[in-house]
């Protein structure tokens, strides 16, 4: 069934992806990034920052390098309700972490959401892409076992690292 890219409007066979092969194509994939923070780098390595204060994690998986066009793809599934996005974006998160990973979780555990923001926004974000990617991956998404006590910053408002 043709649907329209939700970049660029063109008419194409979505085939479950939302975006066209073209726009699909220029998406900057993650494959050169520091593999703890993944921030964009030259080659797979780890960067000055994680080498200088390490982050309280160890590693970061994702698909795509978090500027345009993805950040706006983002900005679009957290602030309007675009939920395609995460349909979108979910199948190149899976083929990474199959690629990556030897021993899938027990489960996925979105990042809750404040409930004065849940409110304000009306659903959470991390919720939605945790479910579609478990779906695909064929893991059960545990969204009720972390709970966000405090209100911080939106990601959009604070200061780039």
């Amino acid at each position: 069934m043709p649907g329209a890219c939700l970049l660029c409007g063109t008419e194409f066979s979505r085939e479950g992806t939302g975006l066209c092969p073209g726009c699909l194509a220029d998406l900057p994939s993650s494959d050169q990034a520091c593999y703890r923070c993944g921030a964009a780098l030259a080659r797979e390595q780890l960067c000055g920052a994680c080498l200088n204060r390490p982050p309280a994690f160890d590693r970061t998986l994702s698909a795509y390098v978090y500027r345009y066009p993805v950040d706006h793809l983002i900005q679009r599934l957290k602030y309007r309700r675009w939920l395609t996005v995460a349909a979108a974006l979910v199948p190149a998160l899976c083929r990474r972490i199959r690629e990556q990973e030897e021993e899938f979780p027990d489960a996925l555990l979105p990042v809750p959401l404040h409930p004065g923001r849940l409110r304000q926004r009306g659903y959470n974000q991390a919720l939605e892409i945790a479910r579609a990617l478990g779906r695909e991956l064929g893991l059960p998404v545990a969204g009720n076992l972390a709970r966000r006590r405090r209100s911080t910053l939106e990601q959009a408002r604070l200061a780039p690292p």
